[in-house]
C-alpha cells in the first residue's frame, strides 16, 4: 500500500477511504482484516461483533492498529476501529462508549474527523436495549461539533427499504426491501442529526450487505453529515472480501476539502 503523509493512496489530496464490516469474531482474524484493508487500500475500517473483552490497542505488524471496545460479560458484541500506519499517528481522542459504540477523533488533511463504529441490537433484542443503544449513540454524536466531520460505520440491524418518500434528504433512493421497526429507529436518528445513509445515494448492482440461508438484506451502513455528502465520491458493496461469510464489506472514498 502506498501511503502519503496524510493517509492512504490519494490522501495527499484529502482522499480518505473508510469501510465497515461485521467480522463475527476477531479471534485469529486480525491479520485477515489487515489483509483486506491492504488489498482494498482502506485507511479506516469500522468493525463490529469482535467478541473480544477489554479495551485493547493492538499493533498489527507495522502497518495497522486496532482499537477495541470490548464485548459484554457474556462475550457478545464488541466494536473496533482499524487504522492504517499513517492515520493511526493522527489520533486525537478515543472514546469507548460501551460494547456497541466506539469513537475515534483524528486530524486529517487539516480537518477534525470523528469516526464511529456502531453495532445496533438485533431483531429480537429487548426494546430497552435498543432504546439505550440509540440514546447512547445520540449522546456521543451530540457532543461532536457541527463543523467537524462525522463518519459512522455500522451493522445497524435494521431495514430502511428502497422508498425514500418523506425521507429523501437522508435516503438517496437506492436500497432494497421494506422498512421495518428497527429501520424506523435508524431513520429517526438520521433525520434528527441530519446524517445521510451513504449506501442509498449510490447505485450498485446489488445492495445486499447480509446474506444467510437464502435471505438477503441491507443492514450494514456508512453515514455522514448531509452537509458533507458532496465529499463522498462513491459507495461500494464488495462480495467475497470478508472474514464473515454472512456480511459484505461496505467502503466509500471521501475527498475532504
Amino acid at each position: 500500500m502506498k501511503l502519503t503523509e496524510q493517509g492512504g493512496q490519494g490522501a495527499s489530496e484529502g482522499q480518505l477511504t473508510v469501510g465497515t464490516l461485521n467480522v463475527g469474531s476477531l479471534t485469529r482474524r486480525c491479520w485477515d482484516v489487515a489483509d483486506i484493508m491492504e488489498k482494498k487500500q482502506i485507511d479506516i475500517l469500522c468493525v463490529q461483533e469482535t467478541r473480544w473483552k477489554g479495551k485493547q490497542e493492538t499493533e498489527i505488524g507495522e502497518n495497522f492498529k486496532m482499537l477495541n471496545s470490548g464485548a459484554d460479560e457474556k462475550g457478545r458484541s464488541g466494536v473496533a476501529v482499524f487504522l492504517n500506519k499513517v492515520i493511526k499517528e493522527n489520533i486525537l481522542e478515543v472514546e469507548r462508549k460501551n460494547c456497541r459504540i466506539i469513537k475515534i477523533k483524528l486530524c486529517f488533511s487539516g480537518h477534525i474527523v470523528n469516526v464511529i463504529s456502531a453495532y445496533a441490537p438485533q431483531v429480537g433484542c429487548s426494546k430497552d436495549l435498543k432504546k439505550r443503544f440509540w440514546e447512547e449513540l445520540e449522546e456521543i454524536v451530540s457532543s461532536i461539533k457541527l463543523d467537524e466531520r462525522l463518519i459512522i460505520g455500522g451493522d445497524l440491524n435494521g431495514h430502511i427499504g428502497c422508498n425514500p418518500e418523506n425521507i429523501s434528504k437522508i435516503h438517496g433512493g437506492h436500497g432494497m426491501g421494506k422498512m421495518n421497526k428497527e429501520g424506523e429507529l435508524i431513520v429517526k436518528f438520521a433525520l434528527a442529526f441530519d446524517v445521510a445513509m451513504i449506501n442509498t445515494f449510490f447505485k450498485n448492482k446489488n445492495y445486499t450487505t447480509y446474506s444467510s440461508g437464502g435471505r438477503e438484506t441491507q443492514i450494514d451502513f456508512l453515514m455522514c453529515r448531509r452537509s458533507h455528502l458532496r465529499e463522498v465520491k462513491n459507495c461500494k458493496i464488495i462480495k467475497g472480501e470478508s472474514v464473515n461469510t454472512q456480511h459484505r464489506l461496505v467502503i466509500s472514498d471521501f475527498l475532504i476539502d
